[in-house]
């Protein structure tokens, strides 16, 4: 699970990111960032009913990509809010695939450290 201080917890913290932030695409995923200067990079993970219908399924989703997160941490850019939204299309089956397919994602967005 992924620190507090690296959570994105709020509506509000979403709206802004949706109205204000730039988006990369990639396997199923969708990255909506904002730059956020002076604080840690903060992560949010959305999974509607689109998805799966069922909540055992956008659950196991939503930890898969924080389990992938955490593990990552350490080579992702500070100063960002990340809100990560997941296409039906996205249907990873191990956490291995699911940090492959969310590291293309930040690498496609720009959040990788060098």
């Amino acid at each position: 699970m992924l620190a507090s201080p690296r959570r994105l917890t709020t509506t509000a913290q979403f709206q802004q990111i949706f109205k204000e932030g730039r988006a990369a695409r990639a396997d199923g995923l969708v990255a909506k960032t904002l730059p956020t200067p002076g604080v840690p990079t903060r992560f949010g993970v959305v999974v509607s009913k689109k998805v799966a219908k069922e909540a055992v399924k956008r659950n196991r989703i939503r930890r898969l990509l924080r389990e992938a997160l955490r593990k990552n941490l350490g080579g992702i850019k500070e100063g960002y809010a990340v809100a990560l939204l997941v296409l039906p299309n996205f249907q990873p089956q191990t956490s291995k695939e699911a940090e492959v397919l969310l590291l293309k994602l930040f690498k496609k967005a720009g959040l990788l450290s060098p």
